[in-house]
């Protein structure tokens, strides 16, 4: 389920200025063990890569480009690897990343670090950086689907100094007071998604963990903004309650990263 180009593609697409030293600028990071940052070329030689190995992770990188250039956004589209995985039972229609959040499983991106210094470690340099980011990338998306509401997941750690998502979302309205925000409420008694381990548990627990204040209306375009991908069983079952309770167009899910595998079930951020 990996969203993969072949080689042969990336060699006959792939025609950037972007060198193999600015690739790997641009998306490898490295850390030690005290989580001090090396810089990208110090971090990349340390792990002493064969020729191959170098090669595959340049290609890597040049997909990631190359999948990029596909839509006017120059964004991560996983638009097929959610029909994929939901079938029948997708109700979100379209999804974006900025950035995938790790390459070969164990790698993470500059991305993932921000993220995780974000979270865990309330940055609030990174925190105002995302939420630029995310908003110039919502007027490109707005050009295009006219959003009629927008929902910001909520925060499900609320124990965090500042929340990533609160934080979007006042940088949104500061920006743009009349944004219509959708009456989405978080369930408070439900399990933290973070915390089952399981697809399967996930997807039971995201039926229950959200109520739709709205009902009864008409909406053309709808967007969902996320910090993260998860396994995506929560944001699709949300906008399934959307569409079950309002007349809907289109509903679109852009989050900061993502899994080019889509849908991992992951703990770390």
């Amino acid at each position: 389920m990996n969203a993969k180009i072949s080689k042969e593609e990336i060699e006959k697409n792939y025609n950037w200025k972007l060198s193999d030293e600015e690739l790997i600028e641009k998306y490898f990071y490295k850390k030690d063990a005290l989580w001090n940052e090396f810089i990208w070329k110090e971090g990349f030689e340390s792990q002493n890569f064969s020729l191959e190995e170098k090669e595959n992770l340049i290609n890597e990188f040049k997909s990631y480009e190359i999948l990029k250039s596909k839509n006017e956004f120059w964004l991560i589209d996983l638009t097929l690897k959610a029909k994929e995985k939901f079938k029948k039972e997708q109700f979100i229609d379209e999804v974006f990343i900025i950035e995938p959040y790790t390459f070969f499983s164990i790698w993470k991106t500059k991305f993932w670090y921000d993220m995780h210094k974000a979270k865990w470690d309330s940055d609030i340099k990174v925190i105002k950086n995302f939420a630029k980011i995310i908003y110039e990338i919502y007027l490109k998306l707005n050009e295009k689907y006219r959003f009629d509401a927008i929902w910001f997941i909520p925060p499900t750690l609320k124990w965090r100094k500042i929340q990533i998502m609160n934080f979007i979302k006042d940088y949104f309205l500061i920006q743009n007071d009349n944004l219509k925000i959708l009456d989405i409420i978080k369930i408070d008694w439900t399990p933290s998604q973070k915390s089952l381990r399981k697809f399967d548990e996930r997807r039971e627990n995201a039926k229950n963990s959200f109520m739709i204040g709205n009902r009864n209306k008409e909406f053309w375009n709808i967007l969902l903004i996320d910090d993260a991908i998860w396994s995506g069983t929560t944001l699709n079952y949300v906008a399934e309650k959307i569409k079950k309770q309002n007349k809907v167009e289109k509903i679109v899910w852009l989050a900061i990263v993502g899994s080019m595998r889509w849908f991992d079930v992951i703990r770390e951020i």
